[in-house]
C-alpha cells in the first residue's frame, strides 16, 4: 500500500483494503498475515483518516476470516462484538469457530444469531457443513425440522446449497437413507 501511495500518489480505499484482508484470510504464508495484521493496526489508528472502514461489514467480515485462518477466535470475537449487526460479520465468526473444532462455540453462535434474527442461507451451510465434519447430526437434524417450520427464514430451506449442506451431514455420518430421503423431498 505504501508503495502504491509514493509511486502513484493514489490513496487505499475500501475495496483495496478489502482485497487485502480477503487475500490475507485466504493464505497460510506467516508474512501475508503479518502483513493483514499491519494493515489493521493501521486502520485502527484513530488518526488514521481511513478508520471509518473497520465500522465496515466487508471489512470486519474479512478480519475475522483472517484472523481466524490463524486460530485467533478472540480477536474474532471482539471483532464481533464490536460490529454485530451484519449476518456476513455474525457467518464469518460461526466460521471460524466451525474451522477450528469450537463446534459448541459454533453452535452457541447460531442461537445467538437466531435469537437476534441474523440467519440467512450462509448460516446454514456454514452450521450444517460443520456438523457434518463433528459428527453432529442430531443438532443438525434438529435445526432443520426448526427452520422448515420457520415461515420467515429468508427461503434457506429451500436452498439448494443449504439442503445439499445437509444431505453431506448425513452422508458422512452414515445416515444414507435421510440423505436419500432428504434430496426426494426436496427435488424440484
Amino acid at each position: 500500500f505504501s508503495d502504491i501511495e509514493a509511486r502513484y500518489h493514489l490513496q487505499p480505499n475500501l475495496v483495496s483494503y478489502c482485497i487485502a484482508f480477503k487475500a490475507c484470510a485466504h493464505s497460510n504464508h506467516d508474512a501475508l498475515f503479518e502483513f493483514g495484521k499491519a494493515l489493521h493496526s493501521k486502520l485502527a489508528d484513530e488518526a488514521n483518516h481511513h478508520h471509518w472502514m473497520l465500522s465496515e461489514a466487508v471489512i470486519v467480515s474479512n478480519l475475522i476470516a483472517m484472523y481466524g485462518q490463524h486460530g485467533l477466535l478472540e480477536i474474532c470475537a471482539q471483532l464481533c462484538d464490536e460490529e454485530c449487526g451484519d449476518i456476513a460479520v455474525w457467518n464469518s465468526l460461526l466460521n471460524a469457530y466451525g474451522k477450528h473444532g469450537h463446534i459448541d462455540k459454533a453452535k452457541q453462535t447460531y442461537f445467538v444469531m437466531q435469537n437476534l434474527n441474523m440467519c440467512n442461507h450462509s448460516t446454514y451451510q456454514i452450521l450444517f457443513s460443520h456438523c457434518s465434519h463433528f459428527g453432529c447430526v442430531d443438532d443438525a437434524l434438529n435445526i432443520w425440522h426448526e427452520l422448515r417450520q420457520d415461515m420467515d427464514n429468508d427461503g434457506a430451506k429451500d436452498d439448494a446449497m443449504v439442503i445439499s449442506a445437509l444431505v453431506d451431514c448425513l452422508a458422512r455420518n452414515g445416515r444414507l437413507y435421510d440423505a436419500y430421503h432428504l434430496v426426494v423431498e426436496n427435488d424440484n
